[in-house]
């Protein structure tokens, strides 16, 4: 069975449904249109016309204008909807819909176009015509809006109101819907547009899903919108905002309740007071395509991924330098986006760029976390280097190969670089340019150059903390860097770098290695919130 919504041409709100099964014929289909409209088509079933309602290979929405226009009766020419051809009576339901390569029919749509012979509509009495038109004037006012409460999960709800309305009386409305969620008065609410990039958030994106599961509390990590005003129209608010017609599947409103009120506050309080300065920033504005690369020779693995990052086309060829972005504690793949442009602006071919996904993972507070990342980072960079000489080895180009790989790295992502180099998977000299951006790379006191007991790298720390890095000429033991040589030093002995050794001694081993697992992190986090509570009170009281 199929469910097609059918609307007479020239008949103003004749929209209706028709369930057929898609192996019944188009003819079977003119008789259901007939019975389901005695007093509107007074001719027989088969004297009518039956088209697709397509536009550019996709069926006519319902919000169109197309749409609205034959809702009001203004379109007498099926011309002006479509330019398909009469259905044929002898063909089947499914065929049509086949031969034209149209997807599924679905709700807010149209889909059939009926015309009447010789213009044969019958309106028997004005006077209905014109509550028909009112009617219909009426409900092109009202609005359906997805409202979701912050920090209250799976409080997704559906609030259908005229666009006349004010934003109070909304706020009426969501309270009405939700009696045991909302105790607090209406005027009470504030309510903020679900808008991201001039968008509606979509149901299917993370923030979506974040409020679903109750895991926002704070509005600004939903929208960067102000305040709805009370005084506003729903009309007004949407026309201000430029802001299309809402739709299924997105959420439109976010609630915010008075016990949220002192974050939403200072949030608000934020956005006056830093409107007055202006921004010293300049923005990169860029087209990154972001494509996961899926050579053979790039490993499996459950967690990380690679990804090629190109401007406005993905290539699949590599004919520059490879360079390879590791991002940093939380941080993202996408963070490329910039880096990736600006490499383009200088030549569009000249170099290659990559970037790690790993998954957004809290680089700072466990050294696990930087032991699998850089042995990741070490297999990705042998097989971007093997994938250099297999496709030039193919195309038979006689091209320079690249024997190393360039890294740029973001804060902690500079650490996984140096623990590569430590690492038994290293291939020797792949790794010969890092460029750090924010990375802890410090020089070290006398407490910590303690830590070391190989006395050949003491001496090399202290040449390197009081002669500027010099090295001995006699003793090859001294070609490694001092920092690198401190660092295989914490790693060995279970010491991490002071951007993140604060937390390792502050939670026992065993905790530490729960934030390797996404489920128990959060009540990590709240033990080491309700030890520095404690640490707090006990310091008062002495």
């Amino acid at each position: 069975m199929v469910s097609l919504i059918c609307a007479i041409v020239g008949a103003p709100s004749s929209s209706f449904r028709v369930d057929i099964d898609q192996n019944k014929l188009v003819s079977h289909l003119k008789t259901e249109i007939k019975k389901d409209n005695p007093a509107t088509i007074t001719c027989d079933a088969k004297d009518l016309q039956l088209f697709l309602a397509k536009k550019d290979n996709e069926w006519v929405k319902a919000d169109d204008l197309v749409a609205l226009q034959l809702k009001r009766g203004e379109i007498h020419d099926v011309r002006k909807v479509t330019a398909e051809e009469e259905l044929d009576a002898a063909w089947k339901v499914e065929e049509v819909l086949i031969a034209n390569d149209m997807r599924a029919p679905e709700s807010k749509q149209i889909h059939v176009l009926v015309v009447l012979p010789g213009s044969d509509l019958v309106m028997k009495d004005m006077g209905q015509l014109e509550i028909l038109i009112q009617v219909s004037a009426a409900l092109r006012k009202m609005v359906s809006l997805i409202c979701a409460i912050v920090g209250a999960p799976s409080s997704s709800f559906h609030v259908d109101i005229d666009q006349n309305k004010l934003v109070s009386h909304l706020k009426t409305e969501i309270k009405k819907d939700n009696p045991a969620t909302i105790t607090c008065d209406a005027k009470d609410l504030q309510l903020f547009l679900a808008k991201k990039d001039n968008e509606w958030v979509k149901a299917d994106d993370l923030v979506a899903l974040q409020l679903k599961r109750g895991e926002i509390h704070d509005v600004r990590k939903a929208t960067a919108e102000e305040e709805l005003n009370d005084t506003w129209k729903v009309e007004e608010v949407l026309i201000a905002n430029d802001m299309r017609a809402p739709e299924s599947k997105q959420i439109h409103v976010l609630v915010v309740l008075p016990g949220s009120v002192v974050l939403t506050g200072l949030y608000v309080s934020d956005m006056v007071s830093t409107k007055k300065y202006e921004s010293a920033c300049e923005m990169t504005w860029s087209w990154p395509v972001y494509s996961p690369v899926t050579w053979r020779s790039v490993p499996s693995h459950p967690k990380y991924a690679l990804y090629r990052v190109d401007m406005k086309l993905a290539r699949e060829s590599l004919s520059g330098v490879p360079v390879l972005f590791v991002p940093g504690h939380l941080g993202s793949y996408k963070q490329a986006r910039s880096l990736s442009r600006h490499l383009w602006d200088a030549d569009e071919t000249l170099f290659d760029v990559f970037a790690l996904d790993f998954d957004e993972e809290p680089t700072g507070l466990n050294g696990n976390f930087i032991t699998d990342q850089a042995t990741y980072l070490n297999d990705v960079v042998r097989a971007i280097l093997r994938e250099y000489k297999r496709q030039n080895k193919k195309n038979k180009k006689h091209t320079v190969i690249p024997d190393s790989v360039v890294i740029v790295a973001h804060s902690m992502g500079g650490i996984v670089a140096r623990t590569a180099e430590l690492l038994p998977n290293y291939k020797k000299k792949s790794i010969q340019h890092v460029v750090a951006l924010e990375s802890l790379y410090k020089v070290v006191d006398l407490e910590t150059r303690e830590l070391v007991n190989n006395p050949n790298v003491r001496l090399a720390i202290a040449k390197e903390v009081l002669l500027g890095g010099e090295k001995g000429d006699d003793n090859g033991d001294f070609d490694t860097a001092a920092n690198v040589s401190l660092h295989r030093s914490y790693v060995q002995d279970g010491y991490y770098p002071s951007e993140y050794i604060g937390y390792a001694l502050l939670l026992p081993q065993f905790l530490t290695n729960l934030l390797r697992t996404k489920i128990l992190t959060a009540i990590v986090i709240m033990y080491v919130l309700a030890l520095q509570i404690f640490y707090a009170q006990v310091a008062q009281q002495i």
